[in-house]
């Protein structure tokens, strides 16, 4: 009996040794212990070559990008500006801000400059003799010729004519070139004095601006992206000597 016990003992041992060393099939269809290798799970695998591995310095690489996405996305802010108003309009329609609900200090007043004009200019010359001998040749040719204002800087040299527009300045200039003229230039000087009052907000996000559109200004004015001021003098295209 003990000799029947001890056989059984030892055929049970061989038997779970040879499951444990892969040497039988498994009661699920599966070697025993692959559970440690999983070539199974290998090859269900899907896309298996897509997957990268990163450093740890830039596993955080997505969520930058992710960041900077974002606020590449939020709404900008901007300067915008209404105008320009005489000084009652001024009054008005900050008035009219102020029932609006917007803060104080969230806008201001700016002096509105005078409209840009557009000379016919020729010149600078180096003394007032070669001036004046310029202007001479110009009155044979029958072309008036006028002092330009000092605020201008343009004073070493003559105006052909003034005019409110570029266009209308360069069709002066090519007028004159037919008659001759062939030196002068266009150029932009600022206007003298102020034409009112502007009523700027010098930073507004997007839900100011949504406000600001709705808001009724004097004069039905809205307001618009601030303009950069007019430069003092611009060259323009000269025309050959």
């Amino acid at each position: 009996m003990l000799r029947l016990a001890a056989l059984l003992l030892l055929l049970v041992n061989l038997l779970l040794l040879a499951l444990l060393g892969g040497l039988l099939p498994g009661l699920l269809g599966r070697p025993v212990g692959a559970g440690q290798r999983e070539p199974e799970r290998l090859a269900r695998q899907v896309n298996p070559g897509a997957i990268r591995l990163l450093p740890a310095a830039g596993a955080s690489a997505p969520d930058a990008a992710a960041t900077a996405a974002s606020a590449a996305s939020a709404p900008a802010s901007a300067c915008l500006e209404a105008g320009p108003f005489d000084s009652s309009a001024a009054a008005s329609a900050e008035r009219t801000l102020q029932q609006a609900g917007l803060p104080a200090g969230s806008w201001r007043l700016a002096s509105a400059a005078a409209a840009s004009a557009y000379l016919v200019y020729i010149g600078p010359y180096p003394d007032p003799a070669t001036l004046q001998a310029k202007r001479d040749e110009l009155r044979q040719l029958a072309v008036p010729a006028y002092p330009v204002d000092a605020d201008t800087g343009l004073q070493s040299g003559l105006s052909l004519g003034r005019h409110a527009s570029a266009t209308a300045a360069e069709a002066a200039l090519a007028a004159l070139g037919r008659r001759g003229v062939r030196s002068a230039r266009v150029v932009a000087v600022a206007g003298s004095g102020t034409a009112g009052s502007l009523l700027r907000v010098a930073v507004a996000d997007a839900a100011l601006q949504a406000r600001l559109a709705g808001v009724a200004l004097p004069d039905g004015q809205g307001f618009r992206a601030c303009a950069a001021p007019p430069p003092a003098a611009a060259s323009g295209a000269s025309r050959p000597a």
